[in-house]
């Protein structure tokens, strides 16, 4: 019977008895991770474009002294009138008018007294500056009457030609306050044609009394307004 119930049971022996045998502690799975899901918000500041400031017409005009050499006899003077129209979309135009006082030379106990009125028109392809102050580099051309009147001979008479120059001019202008600016500019005239003028003496003689510079230099002062 011992032999059968080794058999049986090989652990029989091991086991106290009247003693169930112990059972294993059940194994507790393990815990499923949790995933916390958090929304955050995030604020990214997106320029917003904005479009140019358009361009506006700007335009003035002046009004002053000018002064020449070469283009009458002497140390010339006069009264200038200038408009400037500029653009947004292209160069600065300028529009410009003088009238010279009367001019003398005199020739063998007579004299020749010369007028000149001119008129022209520039564009100003250079600029620098468009706030308080400003540059401009302008290239045109001018066009007049220049007369003489002879007095003092036996044969006095008036002749008439017509003045074309070609001019370069450099200018500045500055804001003072508001609207108010005033203006300054040098320039070199080049006459197309460089008349002589003669007059008629007692002898028979036509000595020449004036004849234009192959290059005229011209100063002007101005006071005006500009807008805006």
């Amino acid at each position: 019977a011992l032999v059968i119930a080794l058999m049986i049971d090989p652990e029989a022996t091991a086991s106290e008895p009247g003693k169930a045998p112990a059972k294993a502690a059940p194994q507790t799975p393990p815990a499923t991770p949790q995933v916390i899901e958090q929304r955050e918000t995030v604020v990214v500041a997106v320029p917003t474009p904005t479009s140019p400031k358009p361009e506006t017409w700007r335009g003035g005009a002046h009004v002053g002294p000018v002064f020449g050499v070469g283009m009458l006899p002497g140390v010339a003077y006069g009264l200038g009138v200038r408009l400037m129209i500029d653009p947004p979309w292209s160069w600065p135009v300028l529009v410009e008018g003088s009238i010279w006082r009367e001019s003398r030379a005199t020739e063998q106990g007579g004299a020749g007294l010369f007028r000149l009125a001119l008129a022209g028109a520039s564009v100003c392809p250079v600029q620098l500056g468009r706030a308080r102050t400003r540059a401009l580099i302008c290239a045109g051309g001018q066009v007049g009457s220049l007369r003489m009147r002879s007095e003092g001979y036996d044969i006095n008479r008036e002749q008439e030609r017509l003045a074309i120059d070609l001019a370069l001019t450099g200018r500045a202008t500055h804001r003072l306050a508001g609207p108010v600016v005033v203006t300054a500019g040098a320039g070199l005239l080049a006459p197309i044609a460089r008349d002589r003028f003669f007059v008629r003496v007692s002898d028979g003689s036509a000595p020449e009394v004036f004849r234009m510079a192959p290059i005229a230099a011209q100063l002007d002062l101005g006071l005006g307004v500009e807008l805006p």
